[in-house]
């Protein structure tokens, strides 16, 4: 056999073993394990000194991250790379139903103009006049959605069907969340409260990453929902997400692939204009009645704060690791398993554990 084609073939076969895409009866095998949950050159690892350079320099100082890139990063640092750095996407292709970012926004735009326009009265349920108004809010948005130039709704005979159901849905969830309201004795107090996205308006997370170094970073976002309840030492404040079905794990908040709940904590509790003391934060699923939305208490912010905090540092130093965080799962048409070939996740603790060749014992 020639020698270079021999030398070519164990380097296919190294590399291979490396990105650790081995898989027995579903269960990813010890050795792959062990090989997968660091990056190196086949697995996620950028070492071309001009790229990083670039990374340094792209997502520097001024870099404004949303929880929503700090999350993706968190869950599997490769689809950060492909979608944030590169620019690659999955292919879409045109649905004939609504998609799930559509409807969840006209649910978003519904529910903040309701609550707006109620002026200050704190209906305990759904009267008849709340319920007037909410229909009104309702038929209002849907109309303009359908009016806009270049959003798709779906077929027009799907979206009738769908706009009655995210009406139903809604009403539902109203039936349900104003006598919780009256009941725990809270009000919104902010919607759709958005927060560092300019100059003008900069908000900077600052805390110890997870060595306990002093870090700082630009962050922008949008809260859904500020609560207030009123106390003797004043207003307790809760921040709410709305969810429109599935929600994520409490789990995440311990894996760094959660982020968002702490982070908006912190944005409330420091931007001028909210009055009180944040307690808690939590999701609220629209369309799940019984479900619990992974709640986070305000002391408990900090250890999640933590892994935000240490992402930055990880991009600079091209970490990009395809291996799942323990608390998600991988969808079966993902891009980034497509390119990765690999399931590889993590069955407890973190990627960001200290390691001894990662940019966390520089």
């Amino acid at each position: 056999m020639d020698p270079d084609a021999l030398r070519q073939a164990i380097l296919a076969a190294w590399s291979e073993e490396l990105r650790s895409g081995s898989l027995d009866d579903g269960e990813l095998q010890p050795e792959c394990a062990r090989l997968s949950m660091k990056p190196n050159a086949w697995g996620g690892l950028v070492r071309d000194p001009i790229v990083l350079r670039h990374l340094e320099e792209r997502f520097g100082a001024s870099h404004i991250w949303s929880a929503s890139q700090l999350e993706q990063y968190g869950r599997r640092p490769f689809d950060y790379f492909l979608d944030r750095v590169l620019g690659v996407r999955a292919s879409e292709e045109v649905e004939d139903t609504t998609s799930p970012a559509s409807r969840g926004s006209l649910a978003h735009t519904i529910l903040e103009r309701f609550f707006r326009r109620l002026e200050g009265a704190t209906p305990e349920t759904l009267t008849d006049e709340a319920l007037d108004l909410f229909e009104r809010v309702a038929v209002e948005a849907l109309d303009e959605a359908e009016a806009a130039e270049g959003q798709w709704l779906g077929e027009p005979a799907l979206w009738r069907v769908t706009r009655e159901q995210i009406v139903e849905s809604l009403r539902a969830f109203l039936e349900r969340e104003l006598p919780r309201l009256a009941k725990d004795g809270s009000w919104p107090v902010r919607l759709e409260f958005a927060f560092g996205e300019d100059e003008g308006d900069r908000f900077e997370l600052q805390g110890t990453d997870l060595r306990g170094r002093e870090q700082r970073m630009r962050v922008r976002g949008r809260i859904d929902r500020v609560d207030a309840k009123p106390g003797k030492e004043g207003a307790e404040l809760r921040v709410l997400d709305y969810k429109w079905g599935g929600y994520p794990r409490a789990a995440g908040y311990r894996d760094g692939s959660v982020l968002q709940t702490a982070i908006y904590l912190r944005a409330a509790s420091r931007l001028p204009g909210i009055d009180g003391r944040v307690t808690w934060g939590a999701y609220r699923p629209i369309t799940k009645p019984t479900a619990s939305g992974a709640r986070l208490a305000a002391d408990d912010v900090d250890s999640v704060l933590a892994f935000a905090l240490s992402i930055p540092e990880r991009v600079r130093n091209g970490w990009f690791e395809p291996v799942l965080a323990a608390s998600q799962s991988l969808g079966a048409w993902e891009v980034g398993r497509e390119v990765t070939r690999t399931s590889a996740q993590f069955a407890e603790g973190h990627r960001f554990e200290p390691s001894e060749n990662g940019p966390n014992d520089a």
